[in-house]
Formats: structure tokens, C-alpha cells, sequence
């Protein structure tokens, strides 16, 4: 789930750049707010996961290399 951090702003950026050049700044103002959001949104859903009397790690993801 933390790589969701990483790859949702990236796509919002992609999203945002593929938008036409002729686009006004009041109709990309919400596009990007709803993108903002629902970053915000990711990243305090997995901030309640984290456990602070865990020392060990934690939100780790493992995906086997090759």
C-alpha cells in the first residue's frame, strides 16, 4: 500500500499532463484538488494502520524479484 503513495502522484501527474493545452485553470483546479484528496485520503488510511507500539516493521510490501 505505500507504493500507492509513490504511484498515485504519478498519476495524477500523468492525468493532469495528457489534459489539453486549451484547458481553462478553473476546470483543472477540481482535477487536481480530486487528485490531492484522494492522496490525502490514501495517506491517512494507511497512517491509522501504523501501530506505534510496534518497533518492528511495518506497511511493508514484498513482491518477489524476478
Amino acid at each position: 500500500m505505500l507504493s500507492s503513495l509513490i504511484w498515485l502522484p504519478v498519476l495524477g501527474a500523468g492525468i493532469v499532463g495528457f489534459l489539453p493545452k486549451n484547458i481553462a485553470a478553473t476546470r483543472l483546479r477540481p482535477i487536481a484538488i480530486a487528485i490531492a484528496t484522494v492522496i490525502l485520503l490514501v495517506t491517512l488510511w494507511i497512517g491509522s494502520q501504523f501501530d506505534l507500539t510496534n518497533p518492528g516493521l511495518q506497511l511493508q510490501e514484498y513482491l518477489p524479484w524476478i
